[in-house]
C-alpha cells in the first residue's frame, strides 16, 4: 500500500501503471469515505466492486480507488491517454521488410492488444462509476442481499436523488417510477415496508429498464442543457401568444419588412425537459436511447448477470413454469399463469418492500446516468477512438416519455402487462 504514490505519480505522468499487488481479499472490500456533497458531511461506505478488474488498467484504477481516491480522475485521465497512445502505436504501418509470414502474426497480436483495450475501457467506466456512488456516500445493492427476502438497509434517498440528477429530470424519472412501479410510488411512507413478491426475471427487467432509462435521461438533459446555453431551446406559447406571433408575421409580410426573430424569441416560454423529450421525433428518441459503445453495453449486462443472474436462465425458468399447464392461449391466461407461479414460488423469487422496490429503481437509473458520464468523460479524453461504436438499433427504454404509457414499449406478450408488472 505504500507504492501508492509512486503509483499514482506514474499514472499521471501516461506511463505504464504496475501491477498493484492487492490482496484478494482486499480487492473486493474497501472502506472510504465519501466526498461530502451539499448538506452531507461525508458517509462511511463500505464499497464493494461487484465486476472484477478484466485488466491492468482495472486493477490500478481499483487500487487507487482504494488507497488514493482523491487521485482517481488524474489516474483515469492518464489511463485514457496511455489507452490513445497504445491505439497509435497498435495502428501504425507494418514495415515492408517484414515478412509475409510474419504478418499474421502481428496481426494476431494486435487483435489479442485490442480485446485487452476492451476490458480496460470497460474497467474504466465499471470503476468511474463506483467512484461516483462513493461521493454520493451510497454503497450499491450487492448480490447477498437479494436473496428470497431483499434487505438492503438504510439509503440516502437525497443522494439518488438531487446528488443524481438535475430538478427537471427528477420530474421524469418520477414518471418512469410511475410506469415501471404503478400506483405504489405515491403511496405514504407509512406503507413503504408493506412486502411484495416478485420473480426474479422481472426483477432484473426492472433494474436494466432503469438503468436504459437513466443512459437515455443523462443523454436528453445535456442536450437540452446545450440548447438552452445556445439560446436555441424550444418555447412554449400560449394560444393567444401564438395568435399574436401570426399576426405579426402576416403584417411584416404585407409590408416587405424582415422578420424580426428576437421578438419572436421572447414569447411564451421555454420547454421543461418532461416537454422536450416529449417532443422527440422517433428518430431522435430511439438515436437518444441509443448506448453509443459496445464497451458501455457489455458494462450493464455483466453488471446485471452478476447482481441478479443469467437473464437467459431466469427467462427460461419462468416460459417452463408457465408452460407446464400447456400452450398459453390468452393474454388473461397468461397474466393468471404467471401470478401462479409467483404465488407458489415455482421460479426464483425476491421478496420485496416497497422501499427496497424503490430502492432498485433509483440505483439503476443513477448507474445507468453514471455510465453515459464515464463514456462521454472518455470520448471528451480520448483523441483516438478507443470505444467500439454500436452498430445496434437504438430503442427506448420501457417507461419512456412519448412512449406507451404502460411503460413495457413493444413487448408486453412476453411480459405480461403493464404499470405494476414486475409485481406479483
Amino acid at each position: 500500500w505504500r507504492r501508492a504514490p509512486a503509483v499514482a505519480m506514474a499514472a499521471c505522468a501516461g506511463e505504464p501503471a504496475p501491477r498493484p499487488m492487492v490482496r484478494p481479499s482486499a480487492r473486493y472490500s474497501m472502506a472510504l469515505r465519501a466526498t461530502p456533497t451539499d448538506g452531507d458531511e461525508g458517509l462511511a461506505v463500505q464499497l464493494k466492486p461487484l465486476l472484477p478488474a478484466k485488466s491492468p488498467t482495472g486493477e490500478f484504477l481499483d487500487f487507487i480507488l482504494k488507497d488514493r481516491p482523491d487521485l482517481f480522475e488524474e489516474s483515469v485521465t492518464a489511463q485514457i491517454q496511455l489507452l490513445c497512445q497504445q491505439e497509435r502505436q497498435a495502428s501504425s504501418t507494418v514495415s515492408p521488410d517484414v515478412d509475409k509470414s510474419e504478418i499474421t502474426l502481428y496481426e494476431r497480436i494486435n487483435e489479442v492488444k485490442k480485446m485487452g483495450q476492451k476490458q480496460a475501457v470497460e474497467d474504466i467506466m465499471y470503476f468511474s462509476i463506483l467512484d461516483q456512488f462513493r461521493r454520493l456516500g451510497v454503497n450499491p445493492i450487492q448480490p447477498g442481499q437479494l436473496q428470497y427476502f431483499s434487505d438492503f438497509g438504510p439509503v440516502n434517498w437525497e443522494s439518488l436523488t438531487r446528488g443524481v440528477h438535475s430538478d427537471e429530470a427528477l420530474e421524469v424519472v418520477r414518471s418512469h417510477m410511475r410506469a415501471v412501479l404503478g400506483p405504489v410510488v405515491d403511496m405514504p411512507l407509512t406503507a413503504m415496508n408493506a412486502a411484495i413478491k416478485i420473480s426474479k426475471f422481472h426483477a432484473v427487467q426492472m433494474f436494466a429498464a432503469s438503468v436504459l432509462f437513466g443512459y437515455f435521461l443523462r443523454r436528453a438533459d445535456k442536450r437540452f442543457a446545450l440548447a438552452k446555453s445556445l439560446g436555441m431551446a424550444p418555447r412554449v406559447m400560449s394560444d393567444a401568444e401564438t395568435v399574436e406571433m401570426l399576426e405579426d408575421l402576416f403584417n411584416r409580410a404585407d409590408a416587405d419588412e424582415d422578420s424580426d426573430s428576437s421578438s419572436e424569441s421572447t414569447r411564451g416560454r421555454t420547454m421543461t425537459l418532461k416537454e422536450y423529450i416529449e417532443s422527440f421525433t422517433p428518430e431522435v428518441m430511439h438515436e437518444t436511447a441509443k448506448v453509443v459503445s459496445m464497451e458501455a453495453t457489455r458494462v450493464v449486462h455483466e453488471y446485471e448477470t452478476a447482481l441478479f443472474g443469467d437473464l437467459a436462465e431466469l427467462q427460461k425458468q419462468l416460459n417452463d413454469a408457465i408452460n407446464e399447464g400447456g400452450p398459453v392461449l390468452t393474454p388473461d391466461e397468461f397474466l393468471e399463469r404467471m401470478r401462479d407461479v409467483v404465488k407458489e414460488d415455482k421460479v426464483d423469487i425476491l421478496v420485496m418492500s416497497l422501499s427496497d422496490q424503490r430502492r432498485v429503481v433509483l440505483e439503476a437509473v443513477a448507474f445507468g446516468a453514471f455510465l453515459r458520464d464515464a463514456e462521454s468523460n472518455i470520448e471528451l479524453l480520448a483523441d483516438e477512438p478507443i470505444l467500439t461504436p454500436n452498430q445496434a438499433k437504438g430503442r427506448p427504454p420501457p417507461g419512456l416519455l412519448g412512449s406507451r404509457d404502460d411503460g413495457l414499449g413493444d413487448d408486453d406478450d412476453d411480459r405480461g402487462g403493464g404499470g405494476n408488472v414486475f409485481m406479483g
